[in-house]
């Protein structure tokens, strides 16, 4: 199994701008998200009655591209463990702190520069934004850079907040299972009773995050060692099954988590978050349809992937700033001339450009810093 796993980094590419359209949404169309009568943006209150079905994407998203994260990095951790014999020892905990702290700290500092110079963001416009029914994740900013440095450094990682970007919750997380995930392959990584650890594990943390790491460790061994299960899945009947309750699951919200769609499975499972759950199997059986798909595979190895996943994470970094300052700027201005639906659809198109432009320009020197400070860890 020769095969580079560049459809990874498109896949991670994917999941990043799902995250992103859900935040733009969670701001200017909040009903997809949140179901109620004060949230609603479209003529009827379609939105309420999107969110109580499986096409609300917009709700979904968040959760989704996150839980694919995680799974790929269950997945690559295994990979690297079973195809270059790596060994997850005390440097590698180091780095992988720093391989996330560095990004982090720095970006944190950027936005810090953007949200205190006021851009887009003066006591007029975010009156405006007040008043044009948009809720401004700034308004009450007041941290100082010493209290950003102290959170970038340390608090983040230990109550999973950061003020100045609120998506960073996901880096505690990433940092601790990663960890947990590297000690564990290290021990049962060769146990003919892995799998068996592996699932006692799986319902120890079933209402955490760390079963998607689990369910991406699971799927790489699978993929390496245990090449007649895939094979024995590798039928058209099979993968669409597969890609079809995948996508299902991703779909749970809390808006939708109780309806018809999901009533039969929520009978199966309780006292269960079914957010995490769901979208946790769904990821698991994304990633197990790509495993199974070679044009799938080859289509997110195509070059527009490869270049988002590229920037994956510095799209993360940095959209969330862009929404609330350059979209809401963008939105109220020509909500003048057009109708909302228009204004946010421009908003969002000349917001993801921006969003590329400074993921491409300060994710090289963020990737050359870090990279430079890593290397020094023997």
């Amino acid at each position: 199994m020769k095969e580079k796993l560049s459809w990874i980094t498109g896949l991670k590419g994917v999941a990043a701008l799902v995250i992103l359209i859900h935040h733009f949404a969670l701001y200017f169309y909040p009903g997809f998200i949140y179901t109620t009568a004060d949230n609603i943006k479209m003529k009827g209150g379609l939105e309420l009655k999107i969110a109580q079905t499986p096409l609300n994407i917009f709700s979904w998203g968040g959760v989704t591209g996150v839980c694919i994260f995680f799974t790929i990095s269950g997945f690559l951790i295994a990979y690297n463990y079973y195809k270059k014999e790596k060994k997850y020892d005390a440097s590698y905990m180091i780095k992988r702190y720093l391989k996330l702290m560095i990004p982090i700290l720095i970006s944190s500092t950027i936005i810090f520069l953007i949200v205190k110079s006021k851009i887009f963001r003066t006591d007029s416009l975010l009156e405006l934004y007040k008043n044009s029914g948009l809720n401004n994740s700034y308004t009450y900013y007041n941290e100082n850079i010493f209290t950003l440095i102290w959170n970038s450094l340390f608090t983040l990682f230990k109550t999973a907040s950061c003020p100045i970007n609120p998506p960073m919750w996901t880096m505690k997380n990433e940092l601790i299972y990663s960890i947990l995930s590297g000690l564990l392959i290290n021990v049962t990584g060769k146990s003919k009773y892995r799998f068996i650890i592996y699932f006692i594990i799986f319902l120890l943390f079933i209402n955490t995050y760390y079963i998607c790491f689990i369910l991406g460790i699971v799927l790489c061994d699978v993929w390496v060692n245990k090449q007649n299960i895939i094979n024995y899945l590798n039928r058209f009947d099979i993968k669409i099954i597969i890609l079809l309750f995948g996508l299902l699951l991703f779909s749970c919200t809390y808006a939708n988590q109780f309806t018809i769609y999901y009533s039969v499975i929520n009978n199966l499972f309780e006292e269960i978050d079914y957010i995490v759950f769901y979208h946790s199997i769904g990821s698991a059986l994304i990633l197990l349809f790509f495993l199974l798909t070679i044009n799938a595979r080859k289509l997110f190895s195509k070059k527009l992937f490869l270049f988002l996943g590229e920037q994956s994470l510095f799209i993360y970094l940095f959209h969330w700033v862009i929404i609330n300052t350059f979209s809401m700027f963008i939105v109220v201005k020509l909500n003048r001339y057009l109708k909302y639906y228009q204004s946010c659809l421009i908003s969002l198109v000349l917001s993801f450009i921006v969003i590329i432009l400074m993921s491409k320009y300060f994710g090289k020197y963020i990737t050359a810093i870090t990279s430079w400070v890593v290397k020094k860890i023997k």
